[in-house]
């Protein structure tokens, strides 16, 4: 009886690490794409396969379209947002059998679900069971998607010496404080970032720069802690929690991007 015990537990133990490991590699991705026709099948939503496979990933938590056509604008932009799903089809003459596979933008798999499988002699009743089989442990993924951090640097735009002596400003540190939380999603919690340090007594606008050394954005002084505006632009880049926050509603919507900023 000890030895089935450790069995079962070595068992729970490595499909636990695996449901683990699947679950933050998809936290990776934002958009699961389903095409209109699987390589397998000879016509497109070939016994509802498509459209199945389209429902239950948006049943369980992610966002899921069928067709490019029907993707976000930060999709075409950037498409290593999005998992491409693949239909994998192990079907003979006695048995339905299928899987389904998300590859991102290399053709890397992300995810190979369990394959389904159904005897059933209708082919739409047979496919449609054994690929809510395949997708039926979706939900214990736990799906949540975190946005990848946006490595920046800044520099100051004033020279190589950032220090600015002004001589109304009594000479202390400046002591970096967490702003509010309200107004800010819920997901950059989840975000590990760096913590940023100001120059003391310094008003200046910097130049932020991206990881290849692109001039990304000119952010202002405000005359308030942590709170930037962004120049030529209907935004603001404040600190919320340790983590920094673009705030930008040039677009008319508000839009959150998170970014990890080092002063220097």
């Amino acid at each position: 009886m000890k030895l089935l015990n450790k069995i079962a537990l070595t068992a729970f133990l490595f499909i636990s690490i695996i449901t683990i490991t699947y679950s933050q590699d998809l936290n990776d991705y934002k958009y699961i794409l389903v095409p209109e026709k699987f390589e397998e099948m000879k016509v497109a939503d070939q016994y509802r396969l498509n459209g199945l496979t389209n429902y239950l990933f948006n049943e369980n938590g992610f966002i899921s379209f069928i067709g490019k056509s029907n993707l976000p604008e930060d999709a075409f932009k950037n498409n290593c947002l999005v998992l491409n799903a693949e239909l994998l089809n192990e079907s003979g003459f006695f048995q339905t059998k299928v899987a389904i596979q998300l590859k991102n933008c290399r053709d890397e798999v992300v995810y190979t679900s369990q394959y389904g499988e159904s005897r059933d002699k209708k082919y739409i009743v047979a496919y449609n069971e054994a690929l809510r089989a395949s997708l039926k442990d979706l939900s214990s993924l736990n799906y949540n998607y975190i946005p990848k951090i946006e490595k920046v640097n800044t520099e100051s735009s004033q020279g190589n010496d950032p220090k600015v002596e002004i001589s109304t400003v009594p000479k202390k540190e400046t002591q970096i404080k967490p702003m509010g939380t309200q107004g800010v999603d819920a997901d950059i919690n989840l975000v590990k970032s760096y913590n940023a340090t100001l120059v003391p007594n310094t008003i200046s606008d910097f130049q932020v720069f991206n990881s290849e050394g692109r001039l990304v954005y000119i952010i202002l002084y405000t005359g308030r802690e942590e709170l930037y505006m962004v120049k030529d632009m209907q935004a603001i880049i404040y600190k919320k929690e340790a983590v920094w926050v673009l705030a930008d509603r040039s677009k008319g919507d508000l839009n959150l991007k998170v970014l990890e900023i080092s002063f220097n």
